[in-house]
């Protein structure tokens, strides 16, 4: 039988911001999951 392994790569970003109405701070986690080959191209069009 192949051994047939998948390598997968993470990438996250934390955002805080202060909501303007209440003034409450509010937390945006951002997570990526892909395969190695494709993460990169991925993070590219979304976060750079």
């Amino acid at each position: 039988m192949p051994d047939n392994k998948i390598n997968y790569e993470l990438a996250y970003t934390v955002a805080e911001r202060v909501n303007e109405e209440s003034g409450e701070t509010e937390t945006v986690v951002v997570i990526m999951v892909g395969t190695r080959e494709n993460i990169y191209n991925e993070l590219k069009r979304y976060w750079l």
